[in-house]
Formats: structure tokens, C-alpha cells, sequence
């Protein structure tokens, strides 16, 4: 696993670069439990500037969790797990990419999905009116967290999601 960390360094479109970790897919996808343990240690990284950290850390690690799980559930085959976490702002962007066949189709699926409005398939899919799919991590990322989520295509053929968390309004 490789660790970068940032001094919090502004671009000049006011992207402040905090943290990024790599890890090899396989390595990654071998266990459930690294969903988890990898949101915890992003979160508990970001948060250390905040006034309320453990607050902070547990929104934040929840938010990252839903992404890696995601990930874990749809990503197929070796290569990489990229996350990526910034600041512009109040808000908190997580980049994840990760390995996925069919790439360009998972896309206009994601597309699809975060385009419209997700409280009422986050409901039905809460109340079980309908089986669980990989997307319910996104639905639950938007409608809980109130984020902003595009898809992309990454570097080295990966599959990248870009959520963008209000973090700070979910605190306050």
C-alpha cells in the first residue's frame, strides 16, 4: 500500500490535495472487512484539522465506506485501488478508481443512476421491495450524505467516481 499525504497545498482552482492511497485490487477485494478499515484510516487522516475530529471522522468514514464498497462489489480482475481525497471548501472530494469490465457500460449505468431523484428507490430499497444491487452503496451515499457523484474514466483503464461530500454541513 502506497501512502501520500499532503500539507493541504491549494491548486489554484482552490483544491486543497490531503491524502491519496494506493493498494493492489486483489489485495484490496480479499476481504470485506477492508471496505472498512481503509474508510476508517482515510477519515481518521482527514479529520485531525477539524474542531469536533471524532465527529468528523465517523461522517466522512461512513461516506468513504459506501464508496468502497462499491468498489468491492463491481471492481473485477488485478490492477489498482486508487483513493484520492481533497478540500475545496466545505466540501470533501473523494476520488476512488479501481479496476471494472465493461467499463464505459457501468458508467451510463452510474449516469443513469445519480441523475435522478434517489429518495424514492433509497426507500424502496430500505423497506426490501427490491433485491440488493451493487448502485444501493451510491443511493445511500446521495441520499444520506447529500452527495454530488460522477464517473469517469480513470487512468490505466480504471474506473473512476468522484463524490463530492458537504461534509462540513452535515456536521453543523
Amino acid at each position: 500500500m502506497n501512502l501520500k499525504s499532503s500539507s493541504s497545498d491549494e491548486t489554484p482552482d482552490g483544491v486543497a490535495a490531503m491524502l491519496a492511497v494506493e493498494m493492489d485490487f486483489a489485495m484490496f477485494s480479499s476481504d470485506w472487512a477492508n471496505c472498512d478499515r481503509l474508510s476508517d484510516y482515510v477519515a481518521a487522516m482527514i479529520s485531525r484539522d477539524q474542531s469536533d475530529p471524532v465527529r468528523y471522522a465517523n461522517v466522512l468514514s461512513s461516506a468513504v465506506n459506501e464508496l468502497l464498497e462499491y468498489s468491492f462489489r463491481i471492481g473485477t480482475g488485478g490492477g489498482r485501488l486508487l483513493c484520492e481525497v481533497s478540500r475545496i471548501g466545505e466540501i470533501d472530494r473523494v476520488a476512488l478508481s479501481f479496476p471494472v469490465e465493461a467499463r464505459s457500460r457501468v458508467i451510463s449505468q452510474l449516469d443513469a443512476i445519480v441523475s435522478v431523484d434517489v429518495a424514492p428507490r433509497y426507500l424502496e430499497m430500505l423497506h426490501g421491495y427490491h433485491a440488493a444491487e451493487p448502485e444501493d452503496s451510491l443511493l445511500g451515499l446521495k441520499a444520506n450524505f447529500d452527495a454530488s457523484i460522477t464517473a469517469g474514466k480513470g487512468l490505466d483503464d480504471l474506473l473512476t467516481i468522484v463524490a463530492d461530500i458537504p461534509t462540513q454541513g452535515l456536521i453543523n
